[in-house]
């Protein structure tokens, strides 16, 4: 069975079940043949591609259930060659435009799915985030997300 996110989970389709919700930049691309969870070929999931360049990115603004002043934990996995930088911003308005702060995190992978978490604490006067992730030193399928205050997808 493919897991599903937990209620907390405010980032939207964080198992990838296509790419909606994300904006892909640059050659990066929806791969439904990797999945954490090995559930490709259900129609139900997979993962983000960001290919072996510099530049390719992805993110997806988050406007609907974010708090201010709330203990937020980021996390994501990555698998792929090198290193998978993601970051979350804060933002005063609803469009992810007007930026307030934010915090970097990023995990190494020699080809195993590996986790990266960060505390992702929201500034007062936030009113949405972001999530944004690049290929700055590696390339690789992203999976899972979670920014929730419990720690867990």
């Amino acid at each position: 069975m493919c897991r599903q996110k937990s209620s907390g989970n405010i980032i939207k389709n964080p198992g990838i079940d296509g790419a909606t919700s994300w904006d892909l930049l640059g050659g990066t691309t929806y791969d439904a043949t990797t999945d954490l969870d090995n559930c490709t070929g259900t129609g139900n999931s997979g993962s983000l591609l960001i290919p072996p360049m510099l530049g390719p990115s992805f993110s997806q603004c988050i406007n609907t259930g974010v708090a201010a002043g709330a203990s937020y934990i980021f996390g994501y996995l990555f698998k792929g060659n090198g290193q998978g930088f993601c970051d979350v911003g804060y933002y005063s308005d609803a469009n992810c435009s007007v930026y307030i702060d934010g915090v970097t995190t990023s995990v190494t992978s020699a080809g195993a799915w590996m986790a990266a978490q960060i505390a992702a604490p929201s500034p007062a006067g936030t009113a949405s985030a972001k999530v944004h992730c690049s290929s700055v030193a590696g390339d690789g399928n992203y999976d899972r997300f979670y920014l929730s205050t419990a720690g867990v997808y």
